[in-house]
């Protein structure tokens, strides 16, 4: 079982646990899967982007690629180190930028690092260290299927859903592993299907999304249910609806919207294997996204409630006192095989209901009148696919950077944009906001995507890595506009921790290695048009349609 709970029940900010982009139209190449007789194991990277350390130059990559992905331990967690931070980064594959025989044969190697950002963090000198080159749940085989989406738990135990998309119907092809960072052992766990399952998926999807939910944070964190939303499975022979044989720039895939739930096997069980999962769908009830792949979900403030324990009769503060938690994750952006998702409607998934609601949000306001930003006037937020999303430290602002938009070679405008939630609670009053910012950030024309992202201590938003838009797609070096202070909105190439211990020196590498606010009854939002059309004056901006 996942190292279980324990533990602090505190909750905070935390980082986007978001997938990355896909293709949608125009010019991106999709890399066909081999289907396999034998199961593999692995899924598609969830959250961000390419990590390059050493290679500032790779090769374009074709899509889906695996993007980096970027973990935070929780407060509390008791790991013995809250300050390194964990991050999956697909291999360099060498200083040749054209060798895409060789880009794609290194396909499946990822690289496992951490970093450690308890002191001091500088752009030009930062160096992660390496914790394996190999993975157990990545297999080398070039033309694979392979994806993986890695979390983390609250105790501070890394969990990777992994499987070959491609063998859907063979259950043993998917599996959960978990990496304990005090022994650094990976250990795997089972999928079992529910006996009416239809087979139609059975792991992760390229570009997918993973979260995890525990009602339980108190005297004993309850063990993690494991949810695996939409996503992309490329195919050379795919038979899906979903992608249109009149739309030849786009070769087959099999895109996603279901909600795979995996429950943690239990004592009432009885004779079940006591190290499986139990596959089952969550149930689609009222309105639900269409699939889509390259989307962001991002974990926003909870809420948490207290009741006496069986021992605590009397309402007090005794450690008997059980505290449970409800959840939601904010979804954005991301594309279809036709179109990209219109960024004026968001979908929130809210545990442990199992529902969305789809949210309004209103263009930035010409001119300014905010108090808190510098707001320039700007026409809209684009949608995007390659993005992330990370949540303010007081939790009442998401921080979007990056995407493209019709094509790889064009970047979504604006490169960074920040959805105001208000203080309140609840889904009224969302509001895109285009901040000016201070420092080096992307020039006209220029972008960036399949970065990772998340926020540190002191609200900084750490961006690593990617692909540079307009500069032949290259890799993005380390030091390229690195920390980005949401307070002060102002890049830089430095980062202090503000928590950080007299004495101590630059950050380095790292031996190892989002709560609040009340539930709403704001509204339910508004529902998503069934179709939009997109901007028909520019040829680089695909036809944008609603979530829903």
């Amino acid at each position: 079982m996942p190292a279980p709970a324990g533990g602090n029940t505190r909750t905070g900010p935390r980082s986007s646990s978001t997938t990355r982009s896909t293709p949608a139209g125009i010019g991106p190449r999709l890399r066909p899967c081999r289907r396999r007789g034998a199961p593999a194991s692995a899924w598609t990277a969830l959250a961000f982007a390419a990590l390059s350390l050493a290679t500032p130059v790779s090769a374009q990559q074709g899509l889906p690629y695996v993007p980096t992905t970027i973990l935070l331990p929780p407060d509390g967690s008791g790991n013995g180190n809250n300050s390194v931070a964990y991050i999956f980064t697909p291999r360099s594959d060498g200083a040749n930028a054209n060798a895409n025989a060789n880009a794609n044969a290194n396909a499946n190697a990822v690289d496992f690092l951490s970093l450690d950002f308890s002191s001091t963090l500088r752009a030009s000198s930062v160096q992660p260290k390496a914790l394996a080159s190999d993975l157990p749940f990545l297999s080398s085989e070039s033309g694979s299927c392979i994806a993986f989406a890695p979390t983390i738990l609250r105790n501070g135990t890394l969990l990777v859903g992994a499987g070959d998309c491609s063998s859907s119907s063979t259950p043993s092809s998917s599996s959960l592993w978990t990496y304990a960072p005090d022994s650094k052992a990976w250990t795997p766990f089972a999928i079992t299907p529910i006996s009416s399952w239809d087979y139609a998926q059975s792991g992760p999807y390229h570009l997918g999304g993973i979260l995890t939910f525990s009602a339980q944070l108190s005297p004993i964190i309850s063990e993690p249910t494991v949810y695996l939303y939409a996503g992309m499975c490329p195919s050379s022979n795919s038979s899906s609806s979903s992608s249109p044989s009149d739309s030849p720039q786009l070769p087959p895939a099999t895109y996603s919207n279901r909600m795979l739930r995996l429950s943690p096997p239990t004592p009432s069980q009885g004779d079940a294997d006591t190290s499986s999962y139990a596959l089952a769908y969550a149930p689609l009830t009222g309105s639900n996204p269409i699939p889509h792949a390259g989307f962001t979900l991002t974990e926003l403030p909870a809420s948490l409630s207290t009741r006496p324990g069986p021992n605590n009769n009397n309402g007090d503060d005794g450690d008997s006192t059980i505290t449970t938690q409800q959840t939601s994750h904010l979804l954005l952006g991301g594309h279809t095989p036709q179109a990209f998702i219109n960024m004026s409607t968001a979908a929130v998934w809210s545990l442990p209901e199992e529902t969305w609601t789809f949210v309004g949000v209103s263009p930035p306001e010409a001119g300014g009148g905010n108090t808190d930003l510098a707001v320039r006037e700007t026409a809209g937020v684009d949608s995007r696919s390659g993005h992330t999303a990370v949540l303010s430290e007081d939790g009442t602002a998401v921080v979007v950077y990056g995407g493209w938009v019709g094509d790889i070679d064009t970047p979504a405008e604006p490169q960074l944009a920040v959805l105001r939630m208000g203080t309140g609670g609840g889904f009224a009053g969302w509001r895109w906001e285009v901040p000016d910012v201070d420092g080096d950030g992307p020039a006209q024309g220029s972008g960036v995507y399949g970065h990772g992202a998340v926020l540190l201590p002191g609200n900084v938003m750490m961006v690593w890595g990617g692909y540079e838009i307009g500069a032949g797609n290259r890799r993005r070096q380390v030091g390229e506009r690195m920390f980005f202070n949401v307070s002060s909105l102002s890049w830089s190439g430095e980062y202090v921790n503000p928590l950080r211990e007299e004495g101590t020196g630059d950050g380095g590498s790292g031996d190892d290695g989002g709560d609040g606010g009340d539930e709403s009854d704001g509204g339910d939002g508004a529902a998503p048009p069934e179709d939009q059309a997109g901007d028909v004056d520019d040829p680089s901006r695909n036809r944008q349609i609603g979530l829903g």
